[in-house]
């Protein structure tokens, strides 16, 4: 797993557009990411560089995340609708409950935070990755529908964005 250019750029883009501040931004990561233009630097700790206050979740435990199945129901009430911004950087694709990860995503993340989704496309092809989960445009619409969140960007990547074509979702948790 890693985090690509066009990832950080659209962080960066919410992180503006809403007003936030690095030095005081709560962000939840879901997957132990590597900075892919940082030689796979941990994304956890180039987050905290910034004065961000991170949480990285991951079955493996590597990088500082914290080791737990994200196919499972999370309930931490000290950190239920905390965080400014929720990350899913190609995570949930290999999660066993997929819907459930999406479901801890929605627990984590505070009233009128953001959750950003990069994931493969129903379009996608890649030998590598065979086994996981593909997602449509359609899939992001309808779960935000029924889960009282609002689309900000639902779209599919073009090869000069991301290579492959991935699917973008920005939703935005409603009160």
């Amino acid at each position: 797993m890693g985090i690509r250019k066009f990832d950080m750029d659209n962080l960066e883009k919410i992180v503006k557009s809403n007003n936030l501040n690095w030095r005081s931004l709560r962000l939840m990561q879901f997957g132990d990411q590597g900075l892919r233009e940082f030689n796979n630097q941990p994304a956890i700790d180039y987050f905290r560089k910034w004065g961000a206050e991170v949480i990285s979740i991951d079955i493996s435990g590597a990088h500082g995340s914290l080791p737990i199945d994200l196919s499972r129901k999370i309930r931490w009430d000290w950190y239920k609708g905390y965080f400014d911004i929720v990350t899913n950087f190609g995570t949930a694709e290999h999660v066993k409950d997929d819907l459930m990860c999406f479901n801890n995503m929605l627990y984590f993340c505070k009233p009128n935070g953001i959750m950003i989704n990069i994931a493969p496309s129903d379009q996608f092809t890649y030998k590598y990755h065979r086994r996981c989960k593909r997602y449509s445009v359609e899939f992001f619409t309808e779960w935000a529908k029924t889960h009282n969140c609002k689309v900000i960007e639902c779209r599919i990547t073009t090869k000069e964005e991301r290579i492959t074509p991935w699917v973008l979702a920005i939703l935005q948790r409603r009160n």
